[in-house]
Order: C-alpha cells, then sequence, then structure tokens
C-alpha cells in the first residue's frame, strides 16, 4: 500500500475470520488484532532525521494504537483498520525518494494466532490482488478467481506547477481549423479549441499547491494579465478561467511581447520550493505578425 505522505487517506482492512469445525463462519467472536516488527528501509538515523513528519504506523488514523479488536459478523468476518506509516515530502527535512516499510500483523482468537506481512511504500509500485467468489463454497462447488494488477504511479508526491498560459486572440483565432472565419463562433473555431484546451488544463491542476497565470494578446501593447482578458499567477485558479471564458477573436498577433511578458512574470514571482516545475505554455494558430 502507499505510505500515508503519499496518500494521506490511505488505510488497510485487516479480516480475520472464524470458523466452526466445518468451516462454518462464527458470528460474535472478539479478535484481537497487533502488530511488530516494523522496520523501514532508512536508518534509524534516517528516519531521526524527518522529526515530526515521521508517523509510525497505528490502527488509529489520530494516534497511536498498536492493538485493536473487533467482534466477527454474520459471516465471521472481523475487520479493522490499519494506518501505515507517515514519511517526510519532498519539502520536508530528511525526504528519500524510496521508502519501505513493512511489519507483521497478528491475530489473535482464542488460543489461535496468525501472522500477516503488510508492506507500505513512499515510490511507484506494482501490487496483485487476488479476489475469490464466492468465499464460502462446499466441495465441488465452481469458485471464480480474479487476479488484478495495480499500479500506484501516482503515489509519489508531486512537485508544484507554476505554469502562464499564453493565449493568441488575434482575428485569425476566429477562423475555424481549415482557415474559414467564423461569425458568430461554431464549435471548431480556433479560439474555442484554445479556451477548452485551457479550462480543462487547469482543471487538472492542484489548488493550494500548483499556480495558474494567463497573459492574452492580439496586436503589440495589446498583452494582458489583468481582468478581464488576463490572470495574475495565482491559486485557486477561478479568476484564471473567468479570464480564459472572456476571450474573443481581434487585431494582429504579437506572440514575441507575450512570451516575453510572460517569461519576466516568471522570474518576478519565484516559488519558494526550489524544486517546482516552471512552464510557459503558447497557445496560438501560427506565427506573430507585429512587433517582431
Amino acid at each position: 500500500m502507499p505510505s500515508r505522505d503519499a496518500n494521506p487517506s490511505i488505510y488497510s482492512n485487516i479480516t480475520a475470520k472464524v470458523t466452526d469445525i466445518m468451516g462454518n463462519g462464527v458470528s460474535g467472536e472478539t479478535v484481537t488484532f497487533s502488530f511488530y516488527g516494523v522496520t523501514d528501509t532508512p536508518t534509524d538515523a534516517e528516519i531521526a532525521a524527518m522529526g515530526a513528519a515521521y508517523v509510525a504506523p497505528s490502527f488509529s488514523k489520530t494516534s497511536s494504537l498498536l492493538s485493536a479488536s473487533a467482534t466477527t459478523d454474520s459471516n465471521g468476518y472481523a475487520t479493522v483498520r490499519f494506518y501505515p506509516a507517515s514519511y517526510a515530502t519532498t519539502n520536508q527535512p530528511g525526504y528519500k525518494q524510496t521508502v519501505t516499510g513493512s511489519a507483521k500483523i497478528t491475530a489473535k482468537w482464542s488460543d489461535k494466532e496468525k501472522d500477516e506481512p503488510v508492506t507500505w511504500k513512499n515510490y511507484p509500485y506494482l501490487s496483485a490482488i487476488v479476489e475469490v467468489k464466492p468465499q464460502q463454497v462446499k466441495v465441488g462447488d465452481s469458485v471464480d478467481v480474479s487476479l488484478k494488477l495495480n499500479g500506484d504511479g501516482w503515489a509519489l508526491y508531486q512537485y508544484p506547477v507554476d505554469v502562464d498560459l499564453v493565449l493568441d486572440r488575434s482575428g485569425s483565432m476566429g477562423y475555424d481549423i481549415s482557415g474559414v472565419d467564423h461569425s458568430p463562433p461554431v464549435a471548431n473555431q480556433r479560439i474555442t479549441i484554445a479556451k477548452n484546451a485551457a479550462t480543462s488544463f487547469i482543471g487538472n491542476m492542484k489548488t493550494g499547491q500548483d499556480r495558474a497565470g494567463l497573459f492574452s494578446y492580439s496586436s503589440a501593447g495589446d498583452v494582458t494579465n489583468t481582468a478581464p482578458q488576463g490572470a495574475a499567477l495565482q491559486s485557486p485558479f477561478g479568476p484564471v478561467t473567468t479570464a480564459v471564458s472572456s476571450l474573443s477573436p481581434t487585431s494582429a498577433t504579437s506572440t514575441r511581447e507575450a512570451v516575453k511578458d510572460a517569461i519576466a512574470d516568471m522570474i518576478a514571482h519565484p516559488n519558494a520550493n526550489s524544486k517546482a516545475v516552471r512552464a510557459v505554455i503558447v497557445m496560438t494558430d501560427g506565427d506573430w505578425n507585429n512587433e517582431g
């Protein structure tokens, strides 16, 4: 499973089944779960360097709980939640790119005990999940077994992203893809396609971590990153998407001036995270033709 720094809401359901001598589930039985043998691939000194960023595994999301109990349901299953450790992220002391933690969980009922290993990682991995249906069968019954492979690539911490969109609103952006001028606008009008792409791109950015801005332009001197046709680098992104939706095509194409202004804006507004991804994305239908 992912570590909690990769996904703060992650947990694993740990289940034990109590059966009678015939294999039938027994309800109302108390099963106690505990874990031991916690190990991490970093050394103890490296874990210590993470300071408060390191949170030990637990049966509780909010506190340290080394054991937990559950009562079996009508099918004989008792289930508890296990929360993996959390490690430092890129902007915290002691960060390590690849950390693997593990432990053994013990389920105890009466005088019976069984151990099950668990593993968590702060980097992408491939896991196999086997599902059997039905879970309880008689001799001679058919059983469906499915195998699912999960790639948890999203588990890596994402660096902040700063993007200034430079969007052309010159007259030719009123043409469709084939070059036919349209008024009123149509679905395949170049400005419409660019606006839809910009809105979709911004919609995939992370509020509070990423920043987006808009420089729209037509003729020389008509480059702006202020409302209503532009927006400064910011998060949340409401003013940016509002400015994008307001754009309409007119006049000439001063791409050079717009790109220069956007780059200057990036330089003037650095990101506090030195590893942030910073980019200027130009959306235009052709070469500049004004103020080259």
